[in-house]
């Protein structure tokens, strides 16, 4: 009788060590691509382990797949009820899910087990907002503000007339090309971004956006030609965390206009990062 087992096989332990070393060294080398890739093919063999329900959480957060982080959390919470470090990655996906709701309960979850976690506190008062209670959004963010004020410093008001000269700024500070482009887009300002804003694309585009462009690119013909109708820009978002200066604020309302050009032109991230 031949030994079926062979003298390659490798302890299934060592190979579960070898695949969760590899899935770390992705995520330290910023590969969350890869990182996600070698957690779940693990967990197709151990569904409950709970390092590669981690990675998989802390990769998908920084790929942006907030729903893939939200199940991984949802399950970490599962496995470690008494443990606050799934409820922390839970309440931040489902918030950017726009699960409102429920990252408020998580959020106060976490605050009950951490009640000095300004995190919670910040997500607790973020959820509030979303859900038009003012009083206790901002009783919440100004908690965080006290336990962490390096963190989440207090919300500053910001002048009319400083967004004015910041939006001028701003568009000097873009590359050429994409300021002629959106000359004649007009500039719409709002507080935050809606539900029905973010629903607008598949999957949802997040809740900390801090602009969307109006319309869609045309599927024939030159996006150069046709610009959206209109751009949003959320200034609720912009304060969030407070601007340094003005040419702080400025930077990041390039930033976010460069950014809807260029989803509107397909210009792809390499050649966005290089202009």
């Amino acid at each position: 009788m031949s030994d079926t087992t062979g003298p390659w096989k490798v302890d299934a332990q060592v190979l579960e060590s070898l695949r969760l070393e590899e899935a770390r060294n992705a995520l330290e080398r910023n590969d969350p691509h890869k990182a996600l890739v070698e957690a779940e093919e693990l967990l197709y063999l151990h569904p409950h382990q709970i390092e590669a329900l981690t990675i998989v959480g802390e990769a998908a957060s920084a790929m942006g797949d907030a729903w893939t982080a939200r199940i991984a959390y949802g399950e970490l919470k599962a496995v470690l009820p008494e443990d606050p470090a799934p409820l922390r990655g839970l309440m931040v996906a489902e918030f950017e899910c726009l699960d409102y709701k429920r990252s408020l309960d998580t959020s106060r979850q976490l605050a009950k087990m951490e009640p000095s976690s300004a995190e919670a506190w910040y997500f607790q008062g973020l959820a509030c907002e979303r859900l038009g209670r003012a009083s206790d959004a901002k009783r919440c963010i100004q908690k965080a503000a006290r336990l962490a004020p390096d963190i989440y410093p207090p919300d500053a008001a910001v002048p009319t007339a400083t967004w004015k000269k910041a939006m001028e700024r701003a568009r000097v500070l873009m590359p050429g090309p994409f300021r002629a482009f959106l000359k004649s887009v007009p500039i719409q300002w709002r507080d935050l971004p809606t539900n029905e804003d973010l629903l607008e694309s598949e999957p949802n585009t997040s809740p900390f956006v801090d602009a969307l462009y109006q319309g869609d690119p045309p599927r024939e013909g030159d996006p150069w030609t046709e610009p959206p109708t209109a751009v949003r820009v959320f200034k609720g978002n912009l304060r969030r965390p407070a601007p340094q200066d003005a040419e702080d604020l400025a930077r990041r309302i390039a930033a976010a206009l460069l950014r809807e050009a260029a989803d509107w032109l397909g210009v792809p991230e390499p050649e966005l990062a290089e202009r």
